[in-house]
């Protein structure tokens, strides 16, 4: 039976959950008679949170340095789960060791995530990259959708995507995390840190981006760090799809989007990272819609088939996927190269932007 000793750098928000449903996996013995899970150690530079987070998941191993993790014999899989700007340093250090390693989005560069590649394939590391959407039953379920009904639908010609939250780094709401505050730590803002995840699924539905434009602002005068973005993406499968991106003093979470087909239109409202309403109509039918036990249902059934725990985060589901990769040793999704196309994607939205206000001057 495989042994599975797991080391969390940054044991914040973001690694505070993944310990939490990694947690969920070992209670409900998800992969009992296959493999034992074990948390084994945490990193994280603030102290105070480090013994908290140590006593709640009873782990011994607590240092305010990540390498002593990526350098122990102890732990062979590292989550990796810092502000962005430290994404690339442990990664490295964690293959090199010969670790496994789960990384937190936004990756880093695109320089940075093409370094990550070719260290991965060199160490032959398992790697996943949390782009927790694709484990959304939500966002699963609008593609099974898309292509059960493609006959039905029509050709796919507009999407419209409008993607929400409450200030991050105020230090309240949701997502309390100041150093997204910091450019030299964070890099940028709502566009980056937040709605490349649905940058992600739009690409997840249509494919290769052929073309785009954006025009990115920052009300808040923070440097680099943007509160408003807007892009239109041209698909080389002939889709349009615009993306608006909003970080704003309202404390609400919410994400909206709108698909327009030749001959129907999909709908869906969901608030955290995916949960809420999906419905669709077709020429002159009556509206179909789909319940959040029905989407789940139908995405454990293909996804997760045999497992038997009550249903769970995205954030479970992802995990579940990373380590039956590393239990079956299996291609993990989403993988790193998945991970490259949305940040290459990023990188001209924030090129676009900066050559309008060039031309404009």
């Amino acid at each position: 039976m495989k042994q599975i000793n797991i080391g969390i750098i940054g044991v914040g928000l973001i690694g505070n959950t993944h310990a939490m449903t990694l947690m969920t996996c070992i209670e409900e013995e998800v992969f009992k008679g296959k493999a034992e899970i074990k948390l084994k150690g945490f990193a994280d530079v603030d102290e105070n949170v480090l013994k908290q987070r140590g006593g709640l998941y009873d782990v011994d191993f607590l240092t305010k340095n990540g390498h002593e993790l990526c350098e122990s014999k102890d732990i062979d899989t590292i989550y990796i789960c810092t502000p962005t700007r430290f994404h690339h340093e442990f990664f490295m250090s964690a293959v090199k060791n010969g670790k496994n390693v789960f990384v937190e989005k936004p990756v880093g560069t695109s320089t940075q995530v093409k370094e990550m590649i070719q260290a991965r394939d060199e160490h032959k590391a398992t790697v996943q990259v949390g782009l927790v959407l694709r484990y959304e039953p939500l966002f699963w379920y609008i593609k099974k959708g898309m292509d059960e009904h493609k006959k039905d639908f029509g050709p796919l010609q507009n999407i419209i995507f409008r993607d929400d939250q409450e200030y991050p780094y105020t230090g309240s709401g949701n997502h309390p995390s100041t150093w997204r505050a910091d450019k030299a730590v964070a890099y940028h803002g709502t566009l980056f840190e937040h709605s490349i995840h649905d940058l992600d699924e739009l690409i997840y539905y249509c494919g290769k981006v052929d073309s785009l434009a954006a025009s990115i602002k920052f009300f808040n005068k923070k440097e680099e760090i943007e509160d408003s973005a807007s892009v239109l993406l041209n698909f080389k499968n002939g889709t349009t799809a615009s993306l608006n991106s909003i970080w704003y003093a309202v404390n609400r979470d919410s994400r909206r989007g709108e698909f327009y087909f030749k001959n129907a239109v999909m709908e869906f409202d969901a608030s955290m990272i995916g949960t809420g309403s999906l419905q669709y109509k077709i020429l002159n039918q009556p509206t179909t819609k789909v319940s959040t036990s029905e989407m789940t249902a139908a995405f454990l059934k293909e996804v997760f088939p045999g497992l038997k725990v009550p249903p769970g985060l995205s954030y479970f589901y992802e995990n579940v996927g990373f380590m039956r990769s590393i239990i079956e040793n299996k291609p993990t999704y989403p993988g790193l190269e998945i991970a490259l196309e949305v940040h290459e994607i990023l990188e001209k939205c924030y090129e676009s932007s900066r050559l309008t206000k060039f031309l404009n001057k």
